[in-house]
Formats: C-alpha cells, sequence, structure tokens
C-alpha cells in the first residue's frame, strides 16, 4: 500500500508513486483516473495486465493507493 502526502498526514511525493507506476506499466487512462480522484469520488479501482489497483483520496490524509497481483 502507498499513501501519500496530504495537508496532515506525511507520505510518499508523487514523483515516488510516478516512479511505481511507470515501472508496474500502469496505463495512462488510469493514471489519469487516479490523479482526477476526488475525495467524493469514493472508491476507485483499475486492472491492467495481471495488476489491480484500489485508491481513495483526500486532501487531508493523501491517497491511499493499493496494488495487488491478481490471477491472470
Amino acid at each position: 500500500m502507498i499513501t501519500t502526502e496530504g495537508t496532515e498526514s506525511y507520505g510518499a511525493s508523487g514523483d515516488e508513486v510516478a516512479c511505481v507506476l511507470d515501472e508496474l506499466a500502469m496505463p495512462s487512462n488510469i493514471v489519469n483516473r487516479l490523479e482526477a480522484t476526488r475525495a467524493l469520488d469514493g472508491t476507485q479501482t483499475g486492472t491492467w495486465d495481471g495488476y489491480e489497483a484500489t485508491w481513495n483520496y483526500h486532501p487531508n490524509s493523501g491517497m491511499n493507493l493499493t496494488i495487488t497481483l491478481v490471477d491472470a
């Protein structure tokens, strides 16, 4: 699980998260959804090439992102 910085919490920087997503070859359509997620959107999911990402966001606590391997 990756937790990013929020206004009231510490966590991974945007550059650190981008590095992980790049290494996992997350498609740009999922990256775009991830970057556009608002607190009101609730939990979001995306799948690609044997991975599943689940995330949510709040400006105070940042983003919580979990990436898991799924059976191909």
